[in-house]
């Protein structure tokens, strides 16, 4: 859950995947994949506004997109996953990858 229009950033640098961008008119409202230069890939959903396209280089810390309520959904929230071998695979649990990451960022 986050206040529409959050920014969401990129996690690792990458490209916009080209099945970004539109609106689905399903359960994932407007959407963005992020394939990282490691073949990782992480899917954010129900934006509000995505600020890059598909092919996009983007760097980690980037800000993407937008926190939204889009697709089949009643609150502002980023619909947020993790496939580290692809897009085409299933996601994982993403905590340990972001306990990881907020361990080393904690004042």
């Amino acid at each position: 859950m986050a206040t529409g229009g959050t920014p969401l950033v990129a996690v690792l640098d990458g490209v916009i995947d080209p099945q970004s961008d539109a609106d689905q008119s399903d359960t994932s409202g407007i959407r963005i994949w992020l394939v990282a230069d490691n073949g990782e890939a992480f899917y954010y959903g129900h934006n509000r506004e995505n600020l890059f396209h598909g092919g996009d280089r983007v760097k980690a810390g980037q800000v993407i997109s937008l926190v939204g309520d889009t697709g089949s959904t009643g609150a502002f929230h980023v619909h947020w996953e993790y496939h580290p071998n692809g897009k085409n695979q299933p996601a994982v649990d993403p905590h340990p990858l972001l306990a990881g990451a907020c361990v080393g960022n904690a004042k």
